[in-house]
């Protein structure tokens, strides 16, 4: 350690003092927060030394730090990278979770049978290559935030990232168009994850793409050129787009190419015991909404309800059914017996004599068909059904089963759609011609499957009122008939929504199959009544 000797010129101890102090700041000064050797400070060496050459700005406030790989690493403007991962993070939860529900067969939380979401999630182009389109969008946005942790690093993890942006752009305004002009319909699941997706791409790409200065003169700054311009979007920018356009064209290819059926086919006896499970829904009402479970009495299993939206607790019993007999004594899923058909193991039995039917009751073959005035599918359905029928004639029967999806007569449903508020009222309307006179109602109900007037419960009335005549149409629009029918159909609806994992409208029930969804063409009709009924259609 170096002293100063007693008695020492006071001056000397001055100087000695300020070179010191100086020499220190110097040190301190060739270093900036990061630890790393600053180019302002290896330039002072002594204070007669010239001044420092200009920098491009406060070290601590430049847009980039040199990493211990040598390669420039961005710290301006962080938030906005943050906010693009937390965006797109939000947009990978809700495609991961319409994914997972469109593979199990869950019903999408908050989206009734007739909804804006169903309709779009249950249209052909909910489909690509006949997986779920929310899956490669899931994949996708995965990637994204998987890169901006580890790969920006590289230049070509960078343009992947800009080729994905870019498609993720054009995939929103695809589906959008889609939605607004084809379906009609809009899902708030799939605005919020384009919203989201499409703000976080926005934002990731303006922050991959801005000009950064580079640290030291000899680094080698992979992500701006000497003059400022990004080398990155400006040498690979033709190739950059050019593969997001061939990404965009096989998504929409892929949509055109394969059709997939906008229906779900189930067997009644995939259930462990059919009989044990519709008396269930008949005696014992779900407890609590999207958390009980549907228990039945003797030898049958307990199935656990998937949780939805549209399910309300706890509906009144609507009729009484004896216990479930023993699994060895119960009969096929579905059955004929003279005029009476059996569903789900005699849970149910229709006397198709006193339940709306177009065609013979004497009829070699029965299906069922549950529809709802009010339901856009159902109508479109309806002449595909009607065509079936009258081309084998005798040979085949429709039970029509009015089934509301209206909440106000359907106690499985907690909330009843915008376009479904006068379901109830229109199914008794159509009830009450059938109870009036049976002959009339083929007329009637096409009537009100095909024309816009039919949804307003006034003209549906007047209607009514001119086929049958007002006092006799007030006298069947008394009878219990029309109460009981309507329990009778939303049970069954309850039933095979179970047996299905689908509340999707119309449902048709032939043989043991039971059907969920929308029909597109006459052809697809006809292949269920071969496949169901053995009705195979002359070539």
């Amino acid at each position: 350690m170096n002293g100063l000797a007693v008695g020492a010129d006071p001056s000397a101890i001055l100087d000695s003092v300020s070179s010191a102090l100086l020499a220190r700041s110097f040190f301190f000064a060739g270093f900036d927060e990061t630890g790393s050797v600053s180019q302002a400070g290896l330039s002072m060496n002594s204070k007669k030394s010239a001044a420092p050459p200009e920098t491009s700005g406060n070290p601590r406030r430049s847009s980039t730090v040199p990493s211990f790989s040598g390669e420039p690493q961005p710290t301006g403007s962080l938030w906005i990278l943050w906010v693009a991962r937390a965006l797109l993070l939000i947009a990978l939860g809700i495609a991961g979770y319409l994914s997972f529900l469109s593979f199990t067969g869950g019903n999408v939380a908050g989206c009734g049978a007739d909804s804006g979401c169903s309709e779009v999630l249950a249209s052909r182009w909910s489909k690509w290559l006949g997986i779920p389109v929310s899956l490669p969008a899931a994949v996708a946005y995965a990637v994204m935030v998987g890169l901006t942790w580890g790969g920006l690093h590289s230049i070509n993890s960078r343009c992947s990232l800009q080729v994905l942006c870019l498609l993720v752009f054009g995939a929103a305004a695809w589906f959008l168009g889609l939605s607004v002009f084809v379906v009609g319909k809009l899902c708030p699941y799939c605005l919020i994850t384009h919203a989201c997706g499409t703000v976080g791409s926005a934002l990731l790409l303006s922050w991959l793409t801005t000009p950064r200065e580079k640290p030291f003169a000899s680094g080698v700054d992979r992500c701006a050129s000497a003059d400022g311009v990004p080398a990155l979007a400006r040498s690979r920018l033709p190739l950059v787009v050019a593969c997001a356009v061939a990404g965009l064209v096989i998504l929409i290819g892929g949509q055109f190419v394969f059709t997939p059926k906008s229906f779900r086919v189930a067997s009644m006896n995939s259930s462990t015991n059919p009989v044990g499970l519709a008396a269930t829904i008949l005696n014992r009402p779900i407890v609590a909404a999207g958390t009980a479970q549907l228990a039945s009495t003797g030898d049958s299993a307990t199935r656990p309800t998937r949780a939805s939206n549209i399910l309300r607790s706890p509906p009144a019993p609507v009729a009484t059914t004896p216990a479930p007999p023993s699994p060895a004594s119960i009969p096929a899923a579905s059955s004929r017996a003279g005029q009476r058909l059996a569903l789900h193991g005699n849970a149910f039995s229709l006397d198709i004599t006193e339940l709306p039917l177009l065609g013979s009751a004497t009829a070699e073959k029965v299906m069922v068909s549950m529809f709802d005035y009010t339901c856009e599918h159902c109508r479109r359905a309806h002449p595909t059904i009607v065509t079936a029928q009258r081309y084998f004639s005798n040979r085949l029967a429709v039970v029509s089963l009015p089934m509301p999806l209206d909440a106000k007569c359907n106690p499985w449903l907690r909330r009843t759609g915008e376009h479904n508020q006068n379901a109830c009222a229109l199914a008794r309307l159509a009830l009450a011609v059938w109870r009036a006179d049976r002959a009339l109602f083929p007329e009637y109900d096409d009537w009100m499957m095909t024309s816009l007037e039919a949804l307003n419960p006034v003209r549906a009335h007047a209607r009514a009122v001119d086929l049958v005549g007002l006092m006799v149409l007030e006298r069947s629009m008394g009878d219990p008939w029309i109460a009981q029918t309507l329990k009778t159909s939303t049970s069954l609806y309850r039933t095979n929504w179970l047996v299905a994992n689908s509340s999707s409208m119309p449902m048709m029930m032939i043989g043991t199959n039971v059907i969920s969804g929308s029909l597109r063409n006459p052809n697809e009709i006809f292949e269920l009544l071969d496949v169901g009924l053995g009705l195979k259609r002359t070539p």
